[in-house]
């Protein structure tokens, strides 16, 4: 059970499906046996994900990898309000807030994802999480191939972030 402003951390070795878990309940993969749900709702079976997506984000492990090597920064974080038809009146005015929120000055939402440090990409990676304000934010080692002291940072915003935003995180 994880409720509301809580942090759970998933821990195995290499190997024992933390990752497939994670993408299980976001829907990315089939499960055969046992229930997932959310705020009473389940994740799996006929009704699937779909009504939830909204309130589920996932930071996936690699986070350069998981932004398209084709889009800035700024459209990334707009994405999500396209890929679930939510309205975005200001795109520049949400991807600057949004930067903020993170640690990250304006001029990167013109940058692409090769430009980016792997701790920045780790930010835009968590800030592209929040986009849609979800309830819940499953990171997939969000610190993995990170620097220890940047490994801290990014630790310490998510902490900071569940605290400000009533997030649960799962990690």
């Amino acid at each position: 059970t994880l409720n509301r402003g809580e942090t759970f951390g998933l821990v195995g070795e290499s190997g024992s499906g933390k990752t497939t878990l994670a993408r299980a309940m976001l829907g990315l993969l089939p499960t055969s046996e046992g229930l997932m749900a959310f705020e009473g709702e389940p994740l799996t079976g006929p009704r699937g994900f779909i009504p939830l997506r909204r309130k589920v984000a996932m930071m996936f492990q690699d986070a350069t990898a998981s932004l398209s090597p084709r889009m800035t920064v700024g459209a990334l974080l707009a994405e999500p309000f396209h890929i679930h038809r939510q309205p975005l009146p200001d795109p520049d005015a949400m991807a600057v807030a949004l930067l903020a929120r993170v640690g990250l000055p304006a001029a990167i939402a013109r940058r692409f994802p090769h430009e980016l440090s792997g701790g920045q990409a780790r930010r835009v990676g968590v800030a592209r999480a929040l986009a849609l304000n979800p309830a819940l934010v499953i990171a997939d080692e969000p610190t993995a191939g990170l620097d220890v002291s940047v490994q801290g940072e990014v630790l310490n915003l998510m902490t900071a972030l569940k605290a400000d935003l009533g997030l649960s995180l799962m990690i």
